[in-house]
């Protein structure tokens, strides 16, 4: 195991070692994160754009990627929560999402300081 898989694995809601073991080496896994951390703040910035009634289709598309790149960089449990709001946004259920919204906007944007300060990014 890396000095930053390591590392990773100290970070709250982050399994590294299962991402790895899902990419296939500590390499490819490094990659990922390292995109995946560059264009997360963009992506809270649309997220909050696109969080609006008449834009839940939108939102949907959005939050349906963030799944996948937060399950491919250990974050299961983010993960899991953009599957719900994917869910709810989908059905048409604004209201439904607001507080899940609320939260997993702060709970990302904590997880990616975290991650930055740890990449040197």
């Amino acid at each position: 195991m890396s000095e930053l898989t390591q590392k990773l694995e100290a970070v709250p809601g982050i399994d590294a070692a299962k991402a790895v073991q899902t990419m296939g080496s500590e390499n490819a896994y490094e990659r990922v994160l390292r995109i995946s951390v560059r264009m997360m703040p963009g992506h809270i910035d649309k997220l909050n754009a696109q969080f609006a009634p008449d834009m839940m289709a939108d939102y949907s598309v959005l939050v349906h990627g963030l799944k996948g790149a937060l399950r491919s960089i250990g974050a299961f449990e983010l993960g899991d929560a953009a599957y719900e709001l994917e869910t709810l946004s989908k059905d048409g259920k604004y209201e439904a999402c607001e507080p899940l919204h609320a939260a997993f906007v702060q709970n990302l944007g904590e997880l990616v300081k975290r991650l930055e300060e740890l990449l040197g990014a």
